[in-house]
């Protein structure tokens, strides 16, 4: 890769953790009002952040990270990509309960199982979802 591309990779990878933080924070911010402005039980509420904070980060990965137009493909391919990297990120959870140190630690295995599926969908989203 020639240093251009390492650039161009860096500016891409930066660009993807930041839209990843930002969903975090929407994601958050949903799931708090529902729950407290709402008063929807938390199971529902979840269901609805999530899928909010999942149809914003398709959009905004499509137009700021990978600098694409969004579409019924690319849509596709994202929510299949989306539903192997929960199963990676509670995979490699379960493992790390089974073998780590059992449920002593569950925050490790959750973090873990994040940077997993993060690595994950970065390069699946990338060279699959976004092509």
């Amino acid at each position: 890769m020639k240093r251009g591309g390492v650039k161009k990779e860096v500016d891409q990878v930066s660009r993807f953790l930041l839209v990843g933080c930002l969903i975090f924070i929407v994601d958050g911010l949903v799931l708090f009002t529902l729950i407290n402005a709402f008063s929807l039980p938390p199971l529902v509420s979840r269901i609805v952040s999530c899928s909010v904070a999942l149809m914003a980060a398709f959009y905004l990965h499509a137009r700021f990270t990978f600098l694409v137009s969004p579409s019924r493909g690319t849509l596709f391919r994202y929510l299949v990509s989306q539903s192997l990297s929960a199963g990676l990120n509670f995979s490699v959870y379960a493992v790390w309960l089974v073998y780590g140190y059992s449920y002593q630690a569950p925050l490790i295995g959750l973090t873990i199982g994040s940077i997993s599926a993060t690595i994950f969908n970065y390069f699946v989203n990338k060279y699959f979802v976004y092509r």
